[in-house]
């Protein structure tokens, strides 16, 4: 219909001809009966009232005869405005002869064809649209027009091409036109468009204004059209959604229209929102989208014998979709699934195949998928049960996505279903090739959850992977590569072609991700990716080094992405540049990367031993930026991931432990294990984590398996913390659980126990016996740890033998004749040491260094401590030990080994004459500090004792033991003595006490104890004799003492020593200012008087170190009374009451006094030089035919500068 706008109303009378019923129902607008256009049209109709047209051969049906009821309405509503009408004269039209149209031509093949009967032709040739006529511009005609295009179009053997003339003049509907429809029109029309499929914008734009405006009019099946509509067409019309959704929520909430509203409709508004991803999470119209949600939750339960199977599926998935934990109505939607899991268990249990309205395959297959999706509780195992029950009888007839669904679902709730999951495997392998790439990786990911180690359908699977690998979207394979992971089946050809693909798409690829969605890879997929390919074992440094660039990338982006964000903010310019930065991450996937990402990407990384330099120095900076937002689980395997790449990072690690300490009781006994094995790892030990941490898993030690519990003895023994009481209840888990355990995890939990220094036969016992019967499980390097165990469980009986007194003792010599009994467990299990090293000799070719100096300590332990053991060994076993013997694990520059503490301690012995080497290479060992031949100095760090405890470690106990069997006279010199020498003078005195054993070393025999219990003030003269004896110098020589050599000039010891010198000095006044002169001065240049002056500033040093000898001497006998120091008693207790005394008066008559044999004056006294040749640093190997090379102990070099000459003797 053309006219002029109803608003406008000008130019004359209408031009068109229209039935009389349509002209008075426009006519009663309001707009209209201002104009007067009803007087306008009935004056052009022209026909004669109460007659029928005289039309022949017409497109359109004659009007109507004209009820008088009608013209008595049209004449009140023009009269009550515009006053009286007095007739109305209608004219008829000439009459017209019309041709054939070529809708006749084409509906007359449609019925000689067979496609349409001959009855239905005639009134879709009426209803069709023609050029010569305008009545499908009215409403009748418009609704008739589309029901006749609808009809055609589902006709079969209609060429929808044909059809679309017709829509394009039926695309000519106006504004003007569409105020004509009704609200049922307007339903009706936008159903019939979209089941039609047809895109006309225009029309749809204009129908969906006018829905808008007429919403409050609809009901609620109109309301369920227009939704089912939007949904069809996908049109995301947000304001045309929410108009209806209100219209719905009134009907619900009306006490007199809510029964009009059944729950199709319900179902038809929710699958739109669904269908179109509406979400509900708008700031404007978040309340009133809530509201219909709200709405649905509280009337679907009380709408049971109303809603159907299908209605049931569409309204659960589609609040599954919508994901309303997080909102105000989680309660009543919480409950409503609740209530409909209740129902919907009998209504499945007895449904019927033979009856109407039983439940479909995908009706059992969206059921399950949305209670799966919000995560439902306990009350939805009956259901589930029901659905399986149902499922297994309808297998057959599920399609390849209704069987992904539903195994998905009994997944993702963890709801175990064998008998279900291996019917549908039968029907998965039969159709595999009907499969697409989404339902494979859907397939996949459901056994893979559900541990169904299924080897027919992963085989099917990746065989059908392989052809369209290609075709794989980057998410479907992240997924199906983590279920092959999950499951561990690696099908080789199948994992060559994934990692292949991925090495493609993320470097080739790379440059056309911004154009083809397969290229680009979302950081979720990267983290799968990485996990599966470290769990099968794929551990290629190319592979792993193109999935870290993608991750690296994907964080870089989702970086430039939230800045751009903050920019824009606050700067209005940067809005588009920052939409269009979004838009881009949403298309590709981007996502700001998490705790449990992150650690699941480091996790994955470090188990395939990935740890290129761009990796590690990008870790740390991610974990940092995190800011703790991570839960325990990451935590742990955060601090656990960085520990195996190697990042060397203490800042990171102290941050780590900052988090966790405040977290401990919140973590998981598997969390806490995992914790502790990595702080090993980093030896990084914090006392409140571990403290809490024991309590807790000791607790809840059933909570853990197997793995966790050999992380805790691993991590525990690594940080040396010896909690017995704990270490014991560990060992009984893993006596009573050996079965699970794998031989390697038995060796390497026995192998952390013994280092513990825990006397328990009883478990050593059967480990040993458990290790002997799977050795054939075991590698090189788990036998060599399960042989030096044993080592250290005969070092720790060997000691504990000492401490109740038993003589004698395993490798001292008794008059002469060593005497070596068995110790444990060489007694009882000697034949598993040897078995062991058979496993060892096998696979030699692969043993490491530290398999090495293993070995080598285990020779030089049988020969000394055993040796009826390695007697008795075969000879194979030891040609191994004698080749391992060969090969040389000493580092080139020893002194890299040193501590600073041993620098430190260095320095004062040499301060006090004693001359050494340090770190002395002898075999497997390095020698600390080496005094003469004999007297080997060990510098007992931290790392001695176990933590917070003062106990040797066991390690140290069997070097000990070592060295002493080779002759050696080890003196051991803790950390916590030296740390109570806070004084230049205490630290003088405690180093000077080890001359007691040297001098005991160089002592006939039997006399080593009468030396030892010298005076210290005795030994102190004699180091101050032999000192000036060297230099060719007596008290009264006038002989110019030669200058020290540079290393004792130029390096200082302390600042705080050289001050508490410098005051010492000052004492002398100008006697020490005329020594130090004279020590400046030309040898000629130097007078009698001037050496006498250095003499006497010698003489009042000495004075000085008695008198302070003296004082801490009485320090130190009240600090022992008084119970504070028991740290010192070595270096001074044979000093203990008189030897003050003695030492003021200068006399050397206590050595008599105590029993101890005094220097005879005949047998000239041993200089410093015979007691200690000065040598240089150097590594002694040992040989066959020896243990050790003495000869390269007495190598006679100087410790100062190469330029330095030899004093005269």
């Amino acid at each position: 219909l053309r006219y002029p706008s109803v608003r406008g109303c000008q130019g004359g009378p209408v031009r068109a001809r229209r039935p009389l019923a349509d002209a008075v129902r426009l006519c009663r607008q309001p707009a209209v009966r201002r104009r007067g256009l009803m007087r306008q049209t009935l004056n052009s109709l022209r026909l004669p009232l109460g007659t029928r047209a005289p039309i022949r051969q017409r497109a359109l049906p004659a009007p109507a005869p004209v009820p008088s009821w009608v013209l008595e309405g049209a004449t009140k509503a023009v009269g009550s405005r515009r006053g009286h009408v007095a007739h109305v004269t209608v004219i008829p039209m000439d009459s017209v002869v019309v041709p054939e149209s070529s809708d006749s031509v084409f509906l007359r093949q449609l019925v000689e064809r067979g496609a349409l009967e001959a009855a239905r032709s005639a009134e879709l040739e009426r209803a069709l649209p023609r050029p010569d006529d305008d009545r499908h511009l009215t409403r009748t005609g418009f609704i008739e027009a589309l029901r006749a295009l609808h009809h055609l179009q589902e006709t079969n053997g209609v060429d929808v091409a044909e059809l679309d003339v017709y829509w394009d003049m039926l695309s000519a509907f106006g504004e003007d036109e569409a105020r004509c429809l009704l609200p049922q029109d307007l339903a009706e029309a936008l159903s019939t468009l979209s089941l039609c499929n047809r895109r006309l914008p225009e029309l749809v734009r204009l129908l969906n204004k006018h829905t808008r405006r007429l919403a409050r009019s609809f009901s609620a099946a109109e309301v369920a059209l227009t939704a089912r509509a939007c949904g069809r067409m996908e049109w995301k019309s947000r304001d045309l959604l929410m108009k209806i959704s209100d219209r719905l929520v009134i009907l619900l909430q009306h006490p007199d229209l809510a029964h009009t509203v059944m729950s199709g409709h319900m179902a038809a508004v929710l699958g739109a929102y669904s269908k179109l991803s509406i979400s509900w999470k708008s700031k404007e119209q978040e309340d009133e989208q809530l509201e219909l949600w709200k709405a649905v939750a509280n009337t679907l339960p009380s709408r049971k014998d109303q809603t159907s199977a299908r209605e049931y599926a569409v309204i659960l998935n589609a609040f599954a979709d919508k994901d309303l934990t997080s909102s105000r109505i989680h309660k009543p939607v919480a409950r409503m699934f609740e209530i409909c899991a209740v129902q919907l268990a009998p209504m499945v249990a007895t449904s019927d195949s033979s009856q109407e309205g039983h439940f479909l395959p995908k009706d059992l297959a969206l059921i399950a998928n949305a209670f799966a999706r919000v995560q439902a509780g306990p009350y939805m195992l009956p259901l589930m049960h029901e659905i399986s029950k149902q499922a297994r009888g309808l297998i057959a007839s599920f399609n390849h996505q209704d069987i992904s669904n539903t195994l998905n679902a009994f997944a993702k709730l963890e709801v175990p279903d064998t008998p279900l999951f291996d019917a549908a495997a039968t029907v998965i392998i039969r159709d595999i090739g009907t499969y697409n790439t989404q339902d494979l990786a859907n397939v996949a990911n459901a056994f893979g959850r559900q541990q169904m180690r299924h080897v027919a359908v992963f085989q099917g699977i990746a065989d059908m992977s392989l052809h369209v690998m290609d075709q794989f979207r980057p998410l479907h394979l992240g997924v199906l590569a983590s279920a092959y992971g999950k499951v561990r089946i690696r099908q080789d050809a199948f994992l060559s072609s994934l990692r292949d693909e991925v090495i493609y798409r993320g470097t080739i690829g790379k440059a056309i991700s911004e154009i083809n969605r397969n290229h680009a890879f979302g950081l979720r997929t990267v983290e799968q990716l990485t996990h599966a390919f470290s769990v099968l074992g794929m551990h290629d440094q190319r592979l792993a080094f193109v999935l870290f660039d993608m991750a690296r990338t994907r964080v870089r982006e989702s970086a430039k992405a939230l800045r751009l964000q903050d920019e824009g903010q606050s700067k209005e310019y940067d809005r588009h540049r920052f939409q269009s930065s979004m838009q881009l991450a949403v298309r590709k996937g981007i996502d700001v990367p998490d705790g449990r990402g992150l650690a699941t990407l480091l996790h994955a990384f470090a188990k395939s031993q990935a740890n290129f330099h761009a990796l590690v120095r990008w870790a740390p900076r991610q974990i940092s930026a995190l800011e703790g937002q991570f839960s325990t689980q990451d935590l742990a395997t955060l601090f656990n991931a960085c520990s195996r790449l190697g990042v060397d990072n203490i800042p990171l690690y102290r941050e780590l432990l900052r988090y966790a300490s405040d977290r401990v009781p919140q973590m998981s006994p598997k969390s806490l294990a995992v914790l502790i094995r990595a702080m090993g790892k980093v030896k990084m030990f914090r006392r409140s984590v571990m403290r809490q941490a024991v309590k807790i898993i000791s607790a809840r030690i059933h909570d853990l398996d197997i793995i966790d519990v050999g992380c805790l003895l691993v991590g525990s023994a690594e940080l040396g913390y010896r909690d017995e009481r704990f270490l014991r209840l560990l060992a009984a888990v893993v006596r009573r659980r050996a079965d699970e355990m794998s031989g390697s995890e038995l060796a390497t939990a026995f192998h952390s126990y013994s280092t513990m220094r825990i006397a328990h036969p009883k478990w050593c016992d059967f480990m040993l016996f458990e290790l002997f019967k799977r050795q054939h499980e075991l590698k090189e390097k788990d036998t060599t740890n399960v042989a030096f165990a044993m080592l250290l469980l005969a070092a720790v009986e060997r000691q504990h033998l000492a401490s109740e007194g038993v003589t004698p003792l395993p490798g001292v010599p008794s008059d002469g004749v060593a005497v070596v009994p068995v110790l444990y467990p060489f007694d009882k299990h000697a034949g598993v040491a040897s078995s062991m090293l058979d496993v060892t000799n096998r696979s030699r070719r692969s043993l490491t260094y530290p398999a090495i100096f293993q070995l080598q300590t285990i020779e030089l332990f049988m020969k000394l401590i055993v040796p009826g053991v390695y007697t008795e060994m075969r000879q194979d076993l030891k040609v191994l030990l004698a080749k391992a013997r060969k090969v040389n694990v000493a580092v080139d520059d020893h002194m890299q080994q040193s501590s600073r503490l041993h620098r430190k301690i260095s320095q004062w012995f040499t301060r006090v004459g004693l001359h050494h080497r340090s770190e002395v290479a002898l075999g497997p060992f390095f020698l600390d500090m080496v005094i003469g031949e004999k007297v080997v100095v060990e510098i007992d760090g931290p790392s001695h004792f176990y933590r917070d405890t003062n106990s040797r470690t066991a390690g140290s106990l069997l070097k000990n033991l070592l060295l002493t069997a080779m002759g050696f006279h080890v003196r051991h010199l803790p950390y916590q003595e030296w740390a109570q020498c806070g004084t230049t003078e205490k630290r003088t005195l405690y180093c000077s006490t080890f001359w007691r054993d040297v001098m005991a070393s160089q002592a006939p025999g039997g006399h080593e104890d009468a030396t030892k219990q010298l005076p210290l003030v005795d030994i102190l003269e004699l180091v101050m004799a032999t000192q000036q004896q060297e230099r060719g110098l007596s008290l009264d020589d006038t002989a110019v003492e030669p200058p020290q050599p540079r290393f004792y000039v130029e390096e200082p010891l302390l600042d705080a020593d050289a001050e508490v010198l410098g005051r010492e000095r000052q004492e002398g006044g100008d006697a020490a200012a005329g020594s130090a002169v004279a020590a400046a001065a030309p040898e000629g240049a130097r007078g009698p008087r001037q050496r006498h002056r250095r003499q006497d500033g010698d003489d009042r040093e000495v004075r000085a170190v008695l008198s302070a000898h003296e004082r801490s001497e009485r320090e130190l006998a009240w600090d022992r009374e008084m119970g504070r120091s028991a740290g010192f008693a070595l270096a001074a207790g044979a000093d203990r009451g008189g030897g003050g005394a003695r030492a003021a008066q200068g006399g050397t008559e206590g050595a008599a006094t105590k029993g101890s044999p005094a220097p005879s004056p005949e047998d000239p006294l041993p200089t410093v030089r015979q007691l200690m040749p000065r040598s240089r640093r150097r590594s002694v190997k040992h040989g066959a035919a020896e243990q050790f090379d003495r000869r390269g102990l007495e190598a006679d070099t100087d410790d100062s500068g190469e330029d330095e000459p030899e004093p005269s003797q």
